[in-house]
């Protein structure tokens, strides 16, 4: 296990509600790929969620690739308003389902350049989402190519970083 995956799970194994993760895209199939691998270790089921479908999958990995499995019990409002394009935050505060959920496409509307009301109702859903599932084995994982937390929020969120691989590690590969 590399020192970025000993941290997450450092993270996950304290019960930490919620972490910030700033990863580059071209990384992100390998590191998805780790964090599932350590998941099923630990016996711990891992979730994917993204603002591109509104769509929860359950991540596993099957004769050595990633797989995605719909997951029924979420299912997304419709988008009459924006707050319902997030409704996974008070889904993954109240349902049973435990484990790691991933959140892929929140970290643009949590600046100020994003829609005000709606990035306030956001960071106030994480906020509680964090008190609400203190000390429970949930992990929500925030995920994107720039873990940029506006300074409201930024205490209250620990962030980690994945680095481009440097160019031994590429040489090596």
């Amino acid at each position: 296990m590399n020192d970025l995956m000993a941290e997450v799970f450092k993270l996950i194994k304290l019960q930490n509600p919620m972490f910030a993760l700033e990863s580059p895209l071209q990384e992100r199939p390998k590191l998805l790929s780790n964090i599932v691998f350590q998941c099923e270790l630990q016996n711990i089921k891992c979730y994917l969620w993204s603002f591109e479908d509104d769509s929860l999958y359950q991540l596993q990995i099957g004769t050595g690739k990633l797989t995605l499995q719909s997951v029924s019990e979420y299912q997304p409002k419709d988008k009459s308003r924006q707050e319902h394009y997030f409704e996974i935050l008070r889904f993954w505060k109240f349902t049973h389902l435990q484990g790691v959920l991933i959140l892929e496409g929140i970290f643009p509307w949590l600046t100020s350049n994003s829609e005000f009301l709606t990035s306030e109702w956001i960071k106030s859903a994480l906020i509680n989402l964090k008190l609400y599932n203190r000390n429970s084995p949930k992990t929500a994982i925030l995920l994107g190519p720039n873990a940029s937390l506006s300074p409201d929020i930024a205490a209250e969120v620990v962030t980690l970083y994945q680095q481009l691989p440097t160019i031994g590690i590429i040489f090596d590969f």
